[in-house]
């Protein structure tokens, strides 16, 4: 009695593919119809009956993967946890270490109308502001604008750029600096007035 059919099921409008055994041991017999075909019509041709059953395999084999439930993620387990800020970023960030790194989180408070004198990062520092009112200085800027920043936001800094942060406010300012420095090497570098600003 041959055995029942194996039948692929593709997308509209491409060749349907049917498998059936044939009478004989070796050989089963498969049978392309082309859309415009009845299955009567379609051509068939011996293959090696090993081929055609890896192709059988095959498909249960990708049938029964996309029955099988999704993966659970695992619970916590005695975790708590607290969002010390979370901070807009505006443009494209670009963080690139060579070798080790140290890093370090801190807590800045600048009081009012004090400030972060002139300085500079060997590394990276991705800085949030949690409280307050920012005003960020750039060396480079010969002109001394200043870039305003209130909660729910942050910038980075890059090796080497020379800046300083003020608190030009009545009410203090706090920040959250994640410090990302090539080990061995000091997070930040204090660094002589430019000159350009007017303070």
């Amino acid at each position: 009695m041959p055995a029942p059919a194996v039948r692929g099921v593709l997308d509209q409008g491409s060749p349907a593919v049917e498998a059936m055994f044939a009478g004989n041991e070796r050989d089963m017999v498969v049978g392309i119809r082309q859309p415009h075909q009845s299955e009567g019509e379609a051509m068939s041709r011996p293959v090696p009956r090993i081929a055609a059953c890896a192709a059988a395999v095959a498909m249960v084999v990708t049938f029964g993967a996309l029955m099988m439930p999704a993966a659970q993620a695992t619970p916590n387990v005695g975790v708590t946890g607290k969002v010390l800020s979370k901070v807009l970023v505006d443009g494209r960030m670009h963080l690139n270490t060579h070798g080790p790194s140290d890093l370090q989180l801190t807590v800045l408070t600048v009081a009012p109308h004090g400030q972060i004198g002139w300085h500079s990062h060997n590394g990276n520092a991705l800085v949030s502001v949690v409280e307050g009112i920012a005003t960020r200085y750039m060396a480079m800027d010969r002109r001394c604008r200043p870039e305003h920043f209130g909660p729910g936001q942050g910038w980075v800094e890059v090796p080497h750029h020379v800046h300083t942060v003020h608190n030009e406010t009545d009410q203090p300012l706090i920040l959250n600096v994640v410090l990302i420095t090539p080990t061995g090497q000091a997070p930040g570098v204090d660094e002589p007035d430019p000159g350009n600003c007017r303070f």
